[in-house]
């Protein structure tokens, strides 16, 4: 059925299986079946295939998973270069995968930029150019909300909680305190030399932020006790007891380290 499809993007459509008429002839509102028969002597088949169902195929494919699409897509600075444009993404990804649109950074309104895999919420990606303009040199590449299938080199996904990072990291490590109301905070600060420490340059750095359970369970003198403006141990009994969970990362490329 792909195969078909795929012909009926180059401008043919199936009249009968075998032959070809001009898309121009054909009137996708109106459904057509077309049939191929098939003997062996003692049994006949009847193969029929409905036109305007192909073309419905045809209208989503860039937006559906597709056969052989990894499950899991790297999130990482050699992935995300510091002098990659969208063209280059394009490319990587696919022209179907790649739209432009309003993106979100921290504390900001939407800004025009990039996204990848825009219907696809699990592997969502939005990115805001240094250049909007030519869009290429990205300033910061974000992944959130339900877009598991990143996942960066040493493991770490949207949905990863504080006590598996610890088990990674062999340690604990320091992370900024909680935003008790709008949310915010929880910036992984350092790994403490653990298993998880990057090895990148300042040119791209690679942010982690966790926040509890955003369903009214998590208790609000638990988060008292880890309030934004200072930094912790994510082996302090309240970081412990919320347990929170990664809800972005993120890449950054400073402005002062941009590419001539």
């Amino acid at each position: 059925m792909l195969a078909c499809a795929d012909s009926l993007v180059n401008g043919r459509t199936l009249s009968k299986l075998g032959h070809w008429m001009p898309a121009s002839n054909f009137r996708p509102s109106t459904p057509r079946v077309v049939g191929r028969t098939e003997s062996n002597g003692s049994m006949t088949r009847v193969t029929t295939i409905t036109i305007s169902v192909l073309l419905v195929a045809v209208g989503t494919m860039g937006t559906q998973r597709l056969a052989g699409e990894p499950d899991s897509l790297e999130f990482s600075c050699g992935i995300f270069r510091q002098n990659v444009a969208e063209v280059d993404l394009i490319s990587r990804f696919g022209r179907a995968n790649v739209s432009q649109g309003p993106v979100f950074g921290f504390d900001d309104g939407p800004q025009d930029g990039t996204i990848l895999f825009a219907e696809q919420p699990d592997a969502r990606v939005e990115i805001i150019w240094h250049d909007p303009w030519a869009r290429r040199e990205p300033a910061m590449i974000t992944v959130r909300e339900h877009a598991r299938r990143w996942r960066t080199r040493t493991g770490i996904t949207v949905g990863t909680d504080l006590r598996s990072l610890e088990r990674t990291n062999g340690l604990p490590f320091r992370l900024a305190g909680l935003r008790i109301e709008g949310g915010g905070g929880g910036a992984v600060i350092s790994w403490a030399g653990g298993r998880l420490e990057p090895s990148q340059s300042n040119a791209c750095r690679l942010g982690v932020y966790l926040q509890p359970a955003d369903d009214g369970t998590a208790s609000p003198d638990l988060m008292r006790q880890v309030v934004s403006g200072r930094e912790y141990s994510s082996g302090h009994p309240a970081f412990q007891a919320l347990n929170p969970r990664v809800v972005a990362l993120v890449i950054v490329f400073p402005r002062a380290n941009r590419a001539g």
